[in-house]
């Protein structure tokens, strides 16, 4: 699946190839934003009701540790499949931890600083006291340390002097400082940064670009994942992604996003195809909570200057659209054939992709249609721009049952024009 977070409204245009003149108006879109008022990071968005332990209840376990390509938070693993701990302030602020094991267990943690240093050593996951979650009601509570009810929590006191990045890594057999290949299944896990001054939960600190999740009976695929993620894009864009009552019931799958699809060839149509295969691969860091705006600031949308869009011819036949916009992103050219507003697939439009950067971009068109048809030099030309930044791809494998929907939302910047969120899939390798 890819999802456009469009920042510039489609906009539709006729010209004469003969003189080619043309004007662009540029308005900028944004959707939903969104708040939390949770008390813990974990287990409350993977699993954001109230329920029993109950087998028939539907739940999402995190798996952690092991070897592959369904790894999360392991040992010496991966920069992309660490669990991310963001501190601001290394005096005030404190990590709290709390877990309950499924499977694979007992297990043992250990925290790096952002320096890369072992902070704890390897510490044996809590079976009861301080550490265990007994219940999902305490793990949706967070610690009492800050909440006044709740678990009690193991607490990481931050290097001196060390802000930024902290991680924990997860192991299923022993002390030893490498990688078992069993996974640690935690049913219910709280990782929650405070300040203990104020006694302040700092939401949206916790991120994984690989979260590894079971989400129920594996035979019958009648549990489903109902949880919620925050997508956070290299151009600061947030996006929220909801799994209530999307229907999607995977025995184990890996939650991750990317620019791309499921492949990074540099050709945009290509990329985003659905696949058979695992083909999924995680770039995004995926957030818990809306990501610290302090930590994160918002985006400042980007511009086209309106002045510089032409089409510009380059020889006989061939083409090349012109246009200078502020910050890079990705542009859609549709060649309206038929001049009915829309693509349609399988018919005379056609689409031109291409990713632009900040400045000057040339976006090169060899003159045709989507059935190769030469456009006259006194033909009149329809098509349709769309620019946008942002873009988000859920390349997800093994998920078995996707019977409702997923619904995205832009979180932050603001809105300024509402409009419908797009989503789109191509699984045209699928039905060859």
């Amino acid at each position: 699946m890819q999802m456009s977070i469009t920042q510039s409204a489609p906009k539709k245009f006729h010209l004469q190839l003969l003189h080619l003149p043309f004007c662009f108006l540029a308005s900028t879109i944004f959707l939903l934003s969104f708040c939390t008022s949770s008390f813990a990071e974990g287990t409350r968005e993977l699993l954001p009701v109230s329920v029993s332990s109950d087998t028939t209840v539907k739940r999402a376990t995190l798996n952690v540790g092991g070897t592959g390509t369904n790894t999360c938070a392991a040992y010496n693993g991966a920069a992309l499949q660490r669990i991310n701990i963001e501190i601001a302030d290394d005096e005030a602020e404190r990590i709290f931890l709390g877990f309950n094991v499924t499977s694979g267990g007992p297990g043992f943690f250990r925290v790096f600083d952002a320096a890369g240093t072992d902070i704890t050593g390897p510490t044996p996951i809590p079976t009861s006291g301080v550490g265990f979650i007994s219940s999902y009601q305490s793990g949706f509570s967070g610690p009492d340390t800050l909440t006044g009810s709740g678990y009690k929590p193991i607490v990481i006191t931050p290097t001196q002097g060390v802000k930024g990045k902290y991680f924990i890594e997860f192991n299923s057999t022993g002390p030893a400082l490498t990688a078992s290949s069993v996974r640690v299944g935690l049913k219910i896990f709280d990782i929650t940064v405070g300040d203990i001054n104020t006694q302040e939960v700092k939401f949206g600190r916790v991120s994984c670009a690989t979260w590894n999740l079971n989400a129920g009976n594996i035979a019958n695929y009648n549990f489903t994942f109902n949880g919620k993620a925050f997508i956070l894009t290299p151009d600061s864009f947030v996006v929220s992604a909801d799994f209530k009552n999307s229907g999607l019931a995977p025995g184990g799958f890996n939650l991750n996003f990317n620019a791309h699809g499921t492949q990074n060839t540099g050709n945009i149509s290509s990329d985003r195809r659905s696949r058979t295969g695992n083909s999924s691969f995680a770039e995004y860091p995926v957030y818990l909570n809306n990501p610290d705006s302090l930590l994160h600031p918002s985006a400042s949308p980007a511009k086209l200057d309106t002045s510089s869009v032409q089409l510009k011819r380059c020889t006989q036949n061939s083409f090349s659209f012109e246009t200078d916009v502020t910050a890079a992103g990705t542009m859609e050219i549709i060649i309206d054939d038929n001049n009915n507003g829309v693509y349609d697939n399988g018919t005379t439009d056609k689409i031109i992709y291409a990713n632009v950067n900040a400045g000057h971009n040339s976006i090169s068109w060899d003159g045709t249609n989507g059935a190769g048809t030469q456009y006259a030099v006194s033909s009149q030309l329809h098509f349709i721009a769309i620019y946008s930044q942002g873009v988000i791809n859920f390349p997800v494998y093994d998920a078995e049952v996707d019977s409702g929907g997923i619904r995205f939302a832009n979180v932050r910047p603001l809105p300024i024009n509402a409009s419908a969120h797009l989503q789109f899939y191509d699984d045209t390798l699928l039905l060859s």
